[in-house]
């Protein structure tokens, strides 16, 4: 199969979860199927990053750099009431993307099997691949955002943000039920949200779920002293919500109960 692999961010370098995850699955697919790949960039850093890892397992790699400002968030905030869409989606709307997502479905020499879109925030992309091309359409929604932004709504004290919040959430809500009904297949990464796209879809709903590469990892040969036989080790990124909030739930509530049982565990976060 030829698949295209579209995605909010160059998964490259794979330094956080959503990065690792679509980074694993280029390497993965790459082994049985041909890979081509179309990101959104949000910097100059990242416009700038080499590509040649990824040209291992990709044969094309496309980059396109949404710019960002004051003026543009007031008006994406101003057309999301009006259209009543998710700010993050009216970011994303870009003709560069819409042309080079043409380019390549309409190259004779690519004729994909498959479009895979890898975030929820760019499914509105898939008239592109129904327009001009045969080939199936599968969205993958590693969050459920309207479940996330109400949460977050629900634990903010902040009056201003809790209604921004559940405004994107109801946002998201809308965005969701009216979008997923277009895809041949839904990837979910748990149970949960496969339970809850079922309610929307009776396409089919695929879980993979997150995982880790055992083979870029080894077991340190230092012999570490009895005081750290017990070390918990947490490493993520911290200005990620669902992340911080994890952390605050496991040190007040669960790390009380492990050191309950073992008095001398200790617990090591290292983030960004």
């Amino acid at each position: 199969m030829r698949i295209l692999l579209i995605t909010y961010g160059l998964p490259w370098p794979p330094h956080s979860g959503g990065r690792i995850r679509e980074y694993n699955i280029i390497k993965r697919l790459s082994e049985k199927h041909e890979v081509d790949l179309l990101s959104f960039v949000h910097t100059e850093q990242e416009w700038n990053t080499d590509c040649s890892e990824l040209h291992k397992y990709c044969g094309i790699v496309k980059k396109v750099w949404v710019r960002d400002s004051i003026f543009l968030r007031i008006k994406r905030a101003i057309l999301s009431v009006f259209l009543l869409m998710p700010s993050n989606c009216i970011k994303h709307m870009s003709r560069k993307f819409d042309n080079a997502f043409i380019e390549l479905v309409t190259a004779g020499a690519y004729n994909y099997d498959a479009v895979q879109i890898e975030d929820l925030v760019l499914a509105f992309y898939y008239k592109i691949a129904k327009k001009y091309s045969n080939a199936h359409i599968l969205l993958t929604l590693d969050n459920i955002e309207s479940i996330r932004y109400r949460r977050l709504a629900d634990q903010t004290k902040n009056l201003l943000r809790k209604a921004l919040y559940s405004w994107q959430s109801l946002m998201y809500m809308r965005y969701e039920r009216r979008i997923i009904k277009y895809f041949d297949i839904l990837i979910t990464v748990s149970l949960d949200g496969q339970k809850y796209a079922r309610r929307m879809t009776s396409k089919p709903i695929i879980v993979v779920p997150n995982g880790v590469d055992m083979s870029q990892y080894r077991i340190n040969s230092i012999n570490y002293s009895h005081s750290d036989a017990n070390l918990l080790l947490f490493t993520g990124l911290m200005n990620y919500v669902p992340n911080e909030d994890a952390m605050l739930y496991f040190c007040r509530d669960i790390f009380p109960l492990i050191r309950g049982n073992v008095p001398n565990a200790k617990l090591v976060m290292h983030y960004n």
